[in-house]
């Protein structure tokens, strides 16, 4: 139970720090100097929290929502008229703000798909004999990851005309630049234990599950500035998209981005603590046993 409490707990202070950020940002944006006056900052924190108090009542302006091609010149601009029924007009928050959602959240959950099961098969080859893949595996996460994303970026830029068969080979960007952080990630920890292949084989599966609100939260960052690069109609552009405009539209965007994070969390320690009973319950019957 104080797991639990200490998680919710977490979950609350991330919220307020999420607020809190988000704050400090549209200050810096919108103020002529960096140097915020804690005053300013409290107000705009409790406007927001005011504003969040009256969700139904939350609109954005459609207009800002237009965007133009930046990476690759095909991708067509957003029709804002087909989206909404007057693009001049201040449009609902919700339930408008479940599509960008969702459309972002399905890369999320395809990606962490997609890498699980090719881990899976990239470790049933002796891939710990391969020296220049144990020396690029071993290089920081921080540094091989994106160093991948960018190549996957330059591929599709190269052979941009060759692919121009491909209706939305955008999609297929985002789908690999995603895959790559758990293949990496499960690989980069199945390289580095020290013991037989075939037991090193049998511990990504727990890593996996136990690090997936991890890869939840890289992958979002990644999704941030792909979404911006390729025109994306996703949460990461839109929330970014009315920092300046709306802060309260952008602290609810990263607040339901939390969210699956905090739902999985609390899941866990739940999971944790039911298997604990489980376990403490037959050592205590037999602890009554010995006594007799």
């Amino acid at each position: 139970m104080l797991s639990f409490l200490q998680t919710v707990l977490k979950c609350i202070f991330t919220a307020i720090f999420i607020i809190l950020l988000v704050s400090i940002m549209h200050l810096c944006f919108t103020e002529d100097t960096l140097l915020l006056p804690p005053w300013a900052v409290a107000k705009e924190f409790l406007t927001i929290v005011h504003t969040l108090t009256a969700t139904r009542d939350i609109t954005f302006p459609a207009t800002h929502w237009i965007r133009e091609p930046f990476l690759f010149s095909n991708i067509h601009n957003v029709n804002i008229a087909s989206q909404f029924d007057s693009a001049d007009s201040l449009v609902p928050l919700f339930p408008y703000i479940w599509k960008p959602y969702f459309y972002s959240f399905s890369f999320i959950i395809l990606s962490l798909l997609f890498g699980f099961f090719l881990t899976r098969i990239c470790l049933f080859f002796p891939l710990y004999k391969c020296k220049t893949l144990i020396s690029l595996i071993e290089m920081p996460l921080a540094v091989l990851i994106p160093g991948i994303q960018f190549l996957f970026i330059y591929f599709f830029m190269t052979l941009h005309k060759t692919l121009e068969w491909i209706p939305e080979k955008n999609y297929i960007l985002v789908f690999l630049c995603l895959s790559v952080i758990p293949v990496i990630s499960q690989l980069k920890y199945a390289l580095e234990v020290r013991r037989q292949y075939s037991e090193s084989r049998k511990q990504p599966i727990s890593l996996f599950f136990q690090n997936i609100s991890s890869f939840i939260m890289i992958m979002w960052f990644s999704l941030l500035w792909l979404e911006v690069l390729l025109n994306m109609d996703g949460i990461m552009a839109f929330s970014l998209r009315y920092l300046t405009i709306s802060p309260t539209v952008t602290t609810i965007s990263l607040l339901l981005i939390s969210l699956p994070v905090f739902i999985y969390t609390m899941l866990e320690v739940v999971t944790m603590q039911t298997r604990k009973k489980q376990i403490d319950i037959p050592i205590v019957l037999k602890q009554i046993d010995i006594t007799r």
